[in-house]
């Protein structure tokens, strides 16, 4: 009993470990991340100008293509109340790192839970440095913030689907996941238009729950709602409701032209849960090889998980479709791409792989169990444990090479000099955005 004990308390040491380990590379690799580009400099900047001035931020991210922002303060108040407790430009990249690190061990948790026969610490290593993850949650840029979010609401969701549950929340698990999904609406709607992706699941969810509980599911979804939620009244109070959906309508209407994308929105969905490494090499597609052939040291990592990122996806859609897999995950992969191809057709926007972003992980549910009839055996499972070393080790020198290239230590004593004499101007100027709603507070 002694020796299993010391066994059980060494594997937990050994998890931990790996745990904060893999917490400390986000971090390290989101510090690395862009900061200069027009995007993140205007997020950083949203939680500056609240820093500076001490006034309430009404509106959040920009909508750029009709000259608007987003209702609400959450923006600003994640990237500028961590300046009040520590006014260094790495403390709003720590709060951000924790929040998407604990949606994913939340949602890594649920998927080990689900699929017993996986080894936990394979899925979570997998779940934190997919490059989707890696490259969208952890630097400031407003998509990456709703990792936390969907993980929270997709976790809740699964939970009160009774072919999916797998009580990880016990005896109250109901009422905490849709609390958890309350919540995750009134988060994601003050950071990014592609929200309204939640909501068919939210109703899904209710049909597919028992129905004889009547009011009690809506009501501890609204619980959940109103904590972040909150945040939105001053704006709705100082500028009217049609401040909350007047950006969703500035960018509505019938678009043709992605009439054509069905495909391509089902190959960028499934490359979610895939090591799809050489898109964010680069932001133009070509500057990848010279990019490359400037640093022969990645030639080799880069090649092998190009190869794992083109294999994985047509394995996940195998495994999903042709194999003995929960005929509801089937319907809710293949209605989840259908839903985004709708919206898409009723949005001015195209449909880039960051506007469905909220959605991931219903593609990690199903890239999990499409891909665990490869992980049965010792052997395959090496490999896999392989193909993530190799994707850590890919990851690691491309954040050596960006560090120095594009992140905020290109010059940091800038930003401390604008964080200290607290003026926004000493770094930048937001954008000039003509908010839709009339009149001020």
């Amino acid at each position: 009993m002694v020796a299993g004990s010391l066994s059980r308390n060494h594997k937990s040491y050994i998890f931990g470990s790996v745990l904060i380990a893999l917490f400390a590379f986000r971090l390290a690799y989101g510090l690395g991340m862009y900061f200069w580009k027009d995007d993140e400099l205007q997020i950083f900047l949203l939680g500056l100008e609240f820093f500076s001035s001490g006034k309430w931020p009404f509106f959040g991210p920009d909508v750029v293509h009709t000259n608007q922002q987003i209702a609400g303060a959450l923006q600003s108040i994640l990237v500028g109340g961590p300046l009040f407790v520590w006014n260094r430009p790495e403390a709003p990249y720590i709060l951000l790192n924790v929040l998407s690190f604990s949606g994913l061990l939340v949602f890594g948790r649920w998927l080990s839970l689900r699929f017993k026969e996986l080894p936990p610490i394979l899925i979570y290593s997998w779940l934190m440095t997919l490059p989707w993850t890696m490259n969208i949650s952890t630097h400031l840029y407003n998509p990456g913030y709703l990792l936390f979010s969907s993980c929270l609401f997709f976790t809740g969701c699964f939970e009160v689907i009774p072919q999916f549950r797998t009580g990880i929340f016990g005896a109250r698990g109901e009422s905490i996941s849709w609390f958890l999904m309350g919540f995750a609406l009134t988060w994601s709607m003050q950071l990014h238009l592609s929200w309204p992706l939640l909501m068919p699941f939210v109703g899904a969810a209710w049909i597919l729950t028992d129905a004889r509980r009547g009011w009690r599911q809506p009501a501890w979804c609204a619980a959940g709602a109103l904590i972040p939620g909150a945040l939105l009244v001053p704006t709705i109070v100082a500028y009217g409701p049609g401040s909350l959906i007047a950006p969703m309508a500035g960018n509505s209407g019938l678009n043709t032209r992605n009439l054509v994308e069905p495909l391509t929105i089902v190959a960028r969905f499934i490359s979610f849960g895939s090591y799809e490494i050489p898109r964010f090499l680069t932001d133009a597609a070509q500057d990848r090889l010279p990019f490359l052939m400037a640093r022969p040291w990645l030639l080799p990592l880069v090649a092998m998980l190009s190869l794992v990122g083109v294999v994985q996806p047509l394995v996940i859609l195998y495994g999903v479709f042709a194999r003995k897999t929960p005929a509801m995950l089937k319907w809710l992969l293949g209605l989840s791409l259908a839903w985004i191809s709708v919206t898409f057709l009723m949005s001015s926007r195209p449909p880039t792989a960051r506007n469905f972003f909220i959605l991931f992980p219903v593609a990690a549910f199903a890239a999990a169990a499409g891909m665990r009839h490869l992980l049965v055996s010792s052997r395959q499972r090496k490999i896999a444990s392989g193909i993530v070393a190799g994707a850590i080790a890919c990851q690691g020198m491309l954040m050596a090479s960006f560090a120095y290239d594009r992140s905020l230590y290109l010059d940091r004593a800038r930003i401390v000099k604008a964080i200290e004499s607290r003026s926004v101007s000493v770094l930048g100027e937001r954008r000039q955005s003509q908010l839709s709603a009339a009149g001020s507070p």
